[in-house]
Protein backbone atom coordinates (compact mmCIF):
# COMPACT_ATOMS: atom_id res chain seq x y z
CA UNK A 1 0.00 0.00 0.00
CA UNK A 2 1.56 3.09 -1.18
CA UNK A 3 0.35 6.42 -0.25
CA UNK A 4 -0.63 9.53 -2.34
CA UNK A 5 2.71 11.06 -1.07
CA UNK A 6 5.02 8.89 -2.65
CA UNK A 7 3.29 8.09 -5.57
CA UNK A 8 3.82 12.07 -6.19
CA UNK A 9 7.56 11.68 -4.80
CA UNK A 10 7.96 8.86 -7.18
CA UNK A 11 6.38 10.51 -10.37
CA UNK A 12 9.03 13.69 -9.27
CA UNK A 13 11.67 11.13 -8.43
CA UNK A 14 11.12 10.16 -12.44
CA UNK A 15 11.31 13.57 -13.65
CA UNK A 16 14.53 14.58 -12.05
CA UNK A 17 16.30 11.87 -13.23
CA UNK A 18 15.07 12.59 -16.64
CA UNK A 19 16.59 16.11 -16.53
CA UNK A 20 13.16 17.86 -15.82
CA UNK A 21 13.06 18.29 -12.48
CA UNK A 22 12.38 21.59 -10.43
CA UNK A 23 12.41 22.78 -6.78
CA UNK A 24 8.91 22.16 -6.21
CA UNK A 25 9.94 18.13 -7.43
CA UNK A 26 12.88 17.89 -5.09
CA UNK A 27 10.17 18.88 -2.05
CA UNK A 28 7.91 16.34 -3.15
CA UNK A 29 10.72 13.94 -3.08
CA UNK A 30 11.58 15.14 -0.19
CA UNK A 31 8.10 14.84 1.50
CA UNK A 32 8.46 10.86 0.36
CA UNK A 33 11.94 10.36 1.92
CA UNK A 34 10.31 12.03 4.96
CA UNK A 35 7.33 9.30 5.15
CA UNK A 36 9.42 6.41 4.32
CA UNK A 37 12.08 7.53 7.23
CA UNK A 38 9.00 7.25 9.29
CA UNK A 39 7.77 3.74 7.91
CA UNK A 40 10.88 2.28 8.11
CA UNK A 41 11.26 3.51 12.13
CA UNK A 42 8.00 2.11 12.98
CA UNK A 43 9.01 -1.39 11.38
CA UNK A 44 12.66 -1.18 12.95
CA UNK A 45 11.45 0.57 16.30
CA UNK A 46 15.35 1.68 17.08
CA UNK A 47 16.49 4.05 19.82
CA UNK A 48 17.20 6.46 17.19
CA UNK A 49 17.22 7.13 13.34
CA UNK A 50 19.96 5.75 11.84
CA UNK A 51 19.72 2.70 14.79
CA UNK A 52 20.36 -0.66 14.25
CA UNK A 53 17.51 -2.22 12.07
CA UNK A 54 16.69 1.04 10.42
CA UNK A 55 19.13 1.21 7.49
CA UNK A 56 17.86 -2.02 6.30
CA UNK A 57 14.03 -1.02 6.84
CA UNK A 58 14.65 2.34 4.87
CA UNK A 59 16.71 0.80 1.91
CA UNK A 60 14.06 -1.99 1.56
CA UNK A 61 11.21 0.63 1.50
CA UNK A 62 13.61 2.79 -1.25
CA UNK A 63 13.80 -0.57 -3.15
CA UNK A 64 10.48 -1.23 -2.82
CA UNK A 65 9.06 2.35 -3.81
CA UNK A 66 11.71 2.83 -6.53
CA UNK A 67 13.53 5.79 -5.07
CA UNK A 68 17.34 5.17 -5.85
CA UNK A 69 18.12 8.74 -4.34
CA UNK A 70 22.06 8.73 -4.24
CA UNK A 71 23.12 8.63 -0.45
CA UNK A 72 24.57 12.32 -0.60
CA UNK A 73 21.70 14.16 -2.24
CA UNK A 74 19.29 12.50 0.92
CA UNK A 75 21.48 13.65 3.49
CA UNK A 76 20.94 17.11 1.85
CA UNK A 77 17.36 16.45 1.35
CA UNK A 78 16.81 15.59 4.75
CA UNK A 79 18.76 18.55 6.07
CA UNK A 80 16.79 21.20 3.90
CA UNK A 81 13.24 19.44 4.88
CA UNK A 82 14.30 20.30 8.60
CA UNK A 83 14.69 23.87 7.78
CA UNK A 84 12.19 24.24 4.75
CA UNK A 85 10.31 27.27 6.24
CA UNK A 86 13.02 28.82 6.51
CA UNK A 87 14.53 28.06 3.72
CA UNK A 88 11.30 28.64 1.25
CA UNK A 89 10.72 32.55 3.20
CA UNK A 90 14.87 33.09 1.98
CA UNK A 91 13.98 31.88 -1.56
CA UNK A 92 10.96 34.25 -1.85
CA UNK A 93 13.53 37.28 -1.40
CA UNK A 94 15.48 35.80 -4.36
CA UNK A 95 14.73 37.28 -8.17
CA UNK A 96 13.01 34.47 -9.92
CA UNK A 97 15.59 33.66 -12.37
CA UNK A 98 18.26 33.45 -9.51
CA UNK A 99 15.31 30.87 -7.87
CA UNK A 100 14.71 28.62 -11.18
CA UNK A 101 18.53 28.16 -11.46
CA UNK A 102 18.70 27.18 -7.50
CA UNK A 103 16.85 23.88 -7.88
CA UNK A 104 19.04 20.91 -6.18
CA UNK A 105 19.14 20.51 -2.50
CA UNK A 106 22.42 20.94 -2.40
CA UNK A 107 22.46 24.62 -4.16
CA UNK A 108 19.81 25.82 -2.10
CA UNK A 109 21.38 24.56 1.25
CA UNK A 110 24.89 25.94 -0.10
CA UNK A 111 23.45 29.72 -0.70
CA UNK A 112 20.70 29.45 2.14
CA UNK A 113 23.76 29.53 4.61
CA UNK A 114 26.37 31.52 3.03
CA UNK A 115 23.56 34.01 2.83
CA UNK A 116 22.65 33.36 6.56
CA UNK A 117 25.91 32.90 8.12
CA UNK A 118 27.20 34.95 10.69
CA UNK A 119 30.23 36.78 9.09
CA UNK A 120 33.62 35.29 10.74
CA UNK A 121 36.35 37.95 12.31
CA UNK A 122 38.87 38.68 9.78
CA UNK A 123 42.06 35.99 11.24
CA UNK A 124 44.32 39.31 10.84
CA UNK A 125 44.64 40.66 14.45
CA UNK A 126 46.09 43.81 12.53
CA UNK A 127 42.50 44.26 11.17
CA UNK A 128 40.40 44.28 14.39
CA UNK A 129 42.96 47.26 15.80
CA UNK A 130 41.74 50.99 15.91
CA UNK A 131 43.47 53.12 12.33
CA UNK A 132 46.21 54.50 14.32
CA UNK A 133 47.32 51.18 15.39
CA UNK A 134 47.46 49.87 12.21
CA UNK A 135 49.43 53.12 10.73
CA UNK A 136 51.93 52.15 13.47
CA UNK A 137 51.91 48.52 12.20
CA UNK A 138 52.21 49.39 8.51
CA UNK A 139 55.71 48.68 8.58
CA UNK A 140 55.29 45.23 10.07
CA UNK A 141 52.55 44.17 7.72
CA UNK A 142 54.29 44.82 4.41
CA UNK A 143 55.50 41.37 3.69
CA UNK A 144 58.75 41.34 2.51
CA UNK A 145 59.52 37.74 0.78
CA UNK A 146 61.81 35.40 2.52
CA UNK A 147 64.62 33.69 0.62
CA UNK A 148 63.87 30.08 -0.17
CA UNK A 149 59.97 30.63 0.71
CA UNK A 150 57.00 29.24 -0.98
CA UNK A 151 54.88 32.53 -2.42
CA UNK A 152 52.07 30.62 0.05
CA UNK A 153 54.03 31.63 2.94
CA UNK A 154 55.55 34.91 2.10
CA UNK A 155 52.66 36.64 1.97
CA UNK A 156 50.93 35.52 5.62
CA UNK A 157 52.18 38.10 8.74
CA UNK A 158 53.90 36.12 10.94
CA UNK A 159 53.42 36.81 14.90
CA UNK A 160 57.20 38.42 14.73
CA UNK A 161 56.31 40.54 12.18
CA UNK A 162 52.84 41.93 14.55
CA UNK A 163 54.35 42.18 17.54
CA UNK A 164 57.41 44.40 16.38
CA UNK A 165 59.41 44.82 13.21
CA UNK A 166 62.85 44.98 14.65
CA UNK A 167 62.22 41.23 15.90
CA UNK A 168 62.51 39.72 12.52
CA UNK A 169 65.61 39.70 10.63
CA UNK A 170 63.51 39.15 7.50
CA UNK A 171 62.22 43.46 7.28
CA UNK A 172 64.37 45.60 5.61
CA UNK A 173 66.50 47.93 7.63
CA UNK A 174 65.47 46.15 10.86
CA UNK A 175 68.67 45.90 13.54
CA UNK A 176 69.66 42.02 14.07
CA UNK A 177 67.86 40.38 17.00
CA UNK A 178 69.83 40.20 19.86
CA UNK A 179 69.64 37.19 22.09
Amino acid sequence: MTSEIVREGRAAWSRIRQGDGTWEDWKEVGYALLEGRAIAARYARPKRVGGKGYGPAFNDWLSDNRLYVPSSERTKLFRVMEMLPAIEAWRKTLPLMRRLRMNHPSAALKNYSKATAIKPAPDCPAACLPLAAREALAPCLQLPKRPGASPFFNRLPTARRLRGCRADPYVPGAPPETA
